[in-house]
């Protein structure tokens, strides 16, 4: 199979943007479905989700930068403005950002973290992110390492030479899809009620770990033989481990 996204647009957008909106307008429905169902406030919680994109894009930000100091730093370049200003954007930085400023916000309004309702938005974010893995697909980034496999395509386009690539972001936007199913049903069935969060989290961390194996693109900073993401990956998943382990704990002591 051949892929040319050389001067790729979609219906005059860029694919990234394309796709990372249509994410948007169906985890956005996702959310205010599910809300509906459940009872809660849609107008109050609708704010929130739009105003954590506040969080989402500072986080992502944030992480570009870092990305882009750790290759400055393994390159032995001189870290100048222009370090900063050409940083791009990292989806662990921009789901984390999201992330801390819903539960902020959602503390704020109710006293305390109403965990139903960020289970609903976190049932919607896989969602969201298997459209934009399909952008970089065809936008040319998040690009898969040179191997000719069952599933490789001969990617094309003008960052790279025309070569067999692994489709990792396709991997990952199916992975994706995969784990919004899963927690879409656990919610519905009232299993792990108050904890898809943690749930998602362990689920992308394992998978974004391995698919980082997968990845060819440089530019994503390495802290020795690990990507940032997969260093990212292992503290999440450790962090929700422990706090697990804790939580069992009390629960022992209380009985």
């Amino acid at each position: 199979m051949q892929v040319n996204i050389d001067q790729l647009q979609i219906l005059g957008q860029n694919p990234y943007v394309f796709f990372a909106g249509v994410g948007i307008v169906f985890s956005f429905l996702c959310f205010n479905l599910l809300l509906k169902r459940y009872g809660h406030d849609i107008n109050k919680n609708n704010i929130n989700y739009f105003i954590s994109f506040a969080g989402l894009f500072i986080g992502a930000k944030l992480f570009g930068i870092f990305t882009n100091l750790i290759v400055a730093w393994n390159q032995g370049n001189v870290i100048t403005m222009s370090t900063f200003l050409s940083s791009g954007i990292v989806f662990y930085g921009g789901l984390i950002g999201y992330l801390l400023f819903f539960i902020f916000v959602n503390k704020k309004q109710n006293k305390s973290v109403d965990y139903h309702v960020i289970d609903v938005v976190v049932v919607c974010i896989p969602l969201f992110h298997a459209f934009g893995r399909v952008g970089c697909f065809f936008s040319g980034c998040c690009y898969g390492r040179e191997m000719d496999t069952p599933i490789s395509i001969m990617y094309i386009t003008a960052r790279l030479e025309p070569s067999m690539r692994v489709p990792v972001q396709l991997l990952e936007a199916t992975a994706s899809l995969t784990i919004f199913v899963v927690c879409l049903t656990l919610l519905i069935n009232r299993k792990l009620s108050g904890k898809v969060l943690s749930l998602y989290l362990l689920l992308y961390a394992s998978v974004r770990f391995i698919l980082e194996f997968l990845r060819g693109d440089i530019e994503r900073g390495f802290i020795g033989i690990l990507s940032f993401s997969q260093v990212i990956s292992i503290l999440v998943f450790g962090f929700l481990v422990i706090q697990i382990k804790m939580c069992k704990q009390r629960e022992v002591i209380q009985i």
